[in-house]
C-alpha cells in the first residue's frame, strides 16, 4: 500500500519529482 498511490500520481503529473 502507497507504493501504488504513488505510482498514480507520477503517471498524473508525467514524473515532476
Amino acid at each position: 500500500m502507497g507504493a501504488d498511490g504513488r505510482q498514480q500520481r507520477i503517471s498524473e503529473g508525467g514524473r515532476r519529482r
